[in-house]
């Protein structure tokens, strides 16, 4: 009787370890590497002012013309979320460090309606949001030790909890800000020229929608 209460001990503690694994974090909701089944819900098009393409497991917007610019893309196919945390890369191939930026958008109910947070090369952030088709800034450009200038990869988070919206670049918080203008949408990406780029390129990649912990 002891030795079968030794072995039932052993394997319970043996499961234990098992189950634990299946208890890793925060359920996911939503994940993009375009690389797989639903990387062709992101648009893909060459226009007159850029070039949006899925090439090498990432999403690329590249401007083709010497002007200031917008460009933004969104999944209409995920979603709509509330309350989450927002993660995703995002890369600056190349353009001047102070006339381009790119970065994410949240709570896009509609192209008049969202939320915005984007870096420069120059090692700046700016947030954003627009109502009605009016744009406010939340957060002015602020420089931030925490990114990494110049071509190079920055990973941007965002969670939204009710009005509680808190950004972080590269795992650290730089910001964070109270705001009930939008409560959902979907996510989406950004980028922009200033002035006469002409070369400006960015890419996204491992985007990440999870649940708030």
């Amino acid at each position: 009787m002891k030795r079968a209460t030794q072995i039932l001990l052993v394997l319970a503690l043996l499961l234990i370890p098992g189950c634990m694994l299946f208890n890793v974090g925060p359920e996911i909701l939503y994940q993009e590497t375009f690389s797989g089944a639903t990387a062709d819900q992101w648009p893909e098009s060459d226009g007159t002012e850029t070039v949006k393409s899925i090439e090498g497991g990432q999403y690329h917007i590249r401007f083709k013309i010497s002007d200031a610019w917008t460009n933004s893309v969104r999944n209409t196919d995920q979603g709509p979320f509330s309350n989450f945390q927002l993660d995703a890369d995002v890369t600056h191939i190349s353009g001047e460090n102070n006339l381009c930026a790119a970065g994410i958008l949240f709570r896009v109910a509609d192209w008049d309606n969202l939320y915005g947070f984007r870096v420069s090369p120059a090692g700046t952030y700016y947030i954003w949001k627009e109502v009605a088709g009016t744009f406010t800034a939340l957060v002015e450009w602020t420089a931030s030790d925490a990114i990494n200038e110049g071509s190079a990869t920055n990973h941007l988070t965002v969670r939204a909890s009710g009005s509680t919206l808190i950004f972080f670049i590269n795992g650290e918080q730089v910001d964070q800000v109270v705001d009930s203008s939008t409560s959902s949408g979907d996510v989406g990406l950004h980028a922009r020229t200033y002035d006469t780029v002409t070369n400006a390129h960015m890419s996204f990649d491992n985007l990440v929608v999870t649940e708030l912990e």
